[in-house]
């Protein structure tokens, strides 16, 4: 099994193969337009626009997991993110990443990754750790994913790079890209 076993339902309600993707660098992540951490937009939007034609593609998979989106409905901070952050890349529908409903893809992405570990010159690491150790007294053995935008690299085939955590300084995941494109 890998990358390419998995299908996902854009935010328009298309369902695609991520086999349609083979032969790109990809960049997945989950996200909440409403997260503390949501500025990384920006820096994911910059990278999507100076390196799409190098083979990079980005997918963005919302979720309430830990930011509450229940009162919106998906087209409506689909619009915000746009509007704010003038996104154009891949956008998928709401997913969850709560073990009884968690999206296929990132149980799978769970499993054959680890948790990197807070970077500890971050200076959100000291309440975002405060928050997971609250939720999950052993999330430092566990490779549940802890946080809006976490990362992850996937090459050309379809193989996972490397796994970046919330805090991580994004010039840190550019070089990986840049590194396999």
């Amino acid at each position: 099994m890998n990358i390419y076993d998995f299908y996902v339902t854009l935010k328009d309600d298309r369902l695609i193969s991520l086999e349609s993707l083979k032969g790109k660098t990809l960049l997945i992540f989950n996200s909440s337009p409403l997260c503390y951490l949501s500025d990384y937009y920006i820096d994911i939007q910059d990278a999507y626009h100076s390196l799409h034609h190098l083979g990079l593609e980005v997918i963005d998979f919302p979720s309430d997991t830990f930011t509450d989106l229940s009162s919106y409905k998906d087209s409506e901070f689909n619009a915000e993110i746009d509007k704010r952050y003038k996104t154009s890349f891949i956008r998928t529908k709401r997913i969850s990443l709560h073990d009884m409903n968690k999206e296929p893809l990132f149980a799978y992405l769970e499993m054959n990754t680890k948790f990197q570990g807070f970077d500890k010159l971050n200076a959100f690491t000291p309440t975002l750790t405060s928050i997971v150790k609250k939720n999950d007294p052993f999330y430092l053995k566990n490779s549940k994913i802890k946080w809006n935008f976490t990362f992850f690299i996937i090459d050309k085939y379809g193989n996972i790079v490397k796994r970046y955590e919330p805090t991580t300084p994004f010039s840190r995941i550019i070089r990986t890209i840049n590194r396999i494109l």
